[in-house]
């Protein structure tokens, strides 16, 4: 079953990754296969957590294709050293489902919680990309973006518990690609009202006609 992502792209960024129509193209298109990429997708973010009284000082990079985080030491952390994949699915089962009585001793779980709630500080670091799985634009007129929604085939947003605020917002790991997704639609900019399907030559998307 498809899960939904919304989110709004601030207009440099959309305007970098996505075409509008033209003669050539009449449809909005992808100008690669990158649809959504988190801020701190090529780099480092360095952190620490406490797990079962120790301080642990961490690496998160975003990995693979772009869809789960390589957690290692660093190199004055305590011993045993860590090295260990996180997805999307890893995720949403340690921030849902550990009991919170095996929360302060689960490192999984330390690292998920460091991940979400410095998000919320500085997007500038961190490896993940936030946005909703319900249409939410309307509650966020006053800030100006591009709005889209993307039904992914396989990858699931987790919840961010931590969240401050009434609306619940949801992250993806690293990178989303046209490749994740069995559509894509754009919603127009802002206020605009408009239903439109994303697709370019060449890409995974398939023709409207094919959905």
């Amino acid at each position: 079953m498809p899960h939904d992502f919304y989110r709004k792209e601030r207009p440099s960024v959309f305007e970098d990754r996505f075409s509008v129509p033209s003669t050539s193209a009449p449809f909005y298109g992808l100008k690669t296969a990158v649809v959504f990429e988190a801020k701190n997708f090529t780099g480092e973010k360095r952190f620490s957590v406490t797990v079962a009284g120790a301080k642990r000082m961490l690496i998160a990079t975003v990995a693979g294709d772009g869809f789960f985080l390589l957690i290692k030491s660093q190199a004055k952390d305590v011993k045993p050293h860590v090295n260990f994949a996180m997805t999307d699915a890893n995720m949403h089962d340690t921030l849902k489902s550990l009991p919170r009585t095996e929360q302060a001793n689960s490192i999984l779980y330390q690292v998920a919680k460091k991940l979400c709630v410095d998000h919320a500080t500085s997007s500038k670091s961190s490896p993940l990309i936030s946005g909703c799985i319900v249409n939410n634009f309307a509650k966020s007129s006053a800030y100006d973006g591009f709005k889209l929604h993307l039904k992914l085939k396989h990858r699931q947003p987790f919840e961010n518990p931590f969240a401050s605020g009434n609306e619940k917002e949801y992250f993806l790991i690293g990178r989303v690609t046209d490749g994740d997704c069995k559509s894509i639609n754009f919603y127009g900019r802002t206020n605009e009202s408009k239903n439109h399907i994303v697709r370019s030559p060449g890409s995974r998307i398939p023709d409207p006609k094919c959905l």
